[in-house]
């Protein structure tokens, strides 16, 4: 009896800190495992944008705990899951269509840290991202669409569409249901 009620305190407090840490998945997608934890830093990095790039047309503060506000950060929920979705199905097919695409988007990657000194300044500031999380939330996903479009040329946005169709996605334990295309 003692034996189980210290396993079942072990197992509360091992869930407490998941929970806390964000050291949990949230979905998987082809085998592969997005974690609460990035996606809490995806939905952050997305709401210092938003707030910055509000603040720089209208000059005013973005309030996201108002009320009236809360669609937006269900939306900002949604379009930051969807998009890492995106990304694991754009690293999976890539690799799939090009046998040197990790090499070409590292090359696209490793080129605007060279164009860009800065880069990791103005990505502290406008996402509230150090250099390697502004590599791996923005600059990689993008530089694998640019490998893939440069590769597929008009073909692009049809080939994601199908890819994104024919990925096996699962939501965990979320209130979301991916509809081959997005989060909804």
């Amino acid at each position: 009896m003692r034996k189980a009620v210290f396993s079942f305190l072990a197992f509360l407090l091992f869930m407490a800190f998941a929970a806390r840490s964000g050291f949990y998945p949230v979905a998987l997608v082809e085998g592969t495992l997005i974690w609460k934890r990035s996606w809490r830093t995806a939905e952050e990095a997305s709401r210092r944008f938003l707030a910055a790039k509000i603040y720089e047309a209208e000059k005013v503060v973005f309030d996201f705990s108002s009320p009236e506000n809360q669609p937006i950060l269900r939306d900002i929920k949604k379009d930051t899951l969807t998009f890492l979705i995106e990304d694991v199905v754009l690293e999976r097919g890539g690799s799939e269509l090009l046998p040197d695409f990790k090499e070409l988007t590292k090359k696209r990657v490793d080129g605007v840290f060279a164009e860009r000194p800065d880069t990791s300044e103005a990505a502290l500031v406008l996402y509230g991202l150090d250099g390697q999380g502004f590599e791996k939330l923005v600059l990689i996903p993008q530089a694998r669409i640019d490998v893939l479009k440069d590769a597929l040329g008009n073909e692009f946005d049809l080939w994601f569409s199908e890819a994104k169709k024919k990925a096996n996605v699962q939501l965990l334990l979320l209130p979301y249901r991916w509809d081959r295309e997005m989060i909804r």
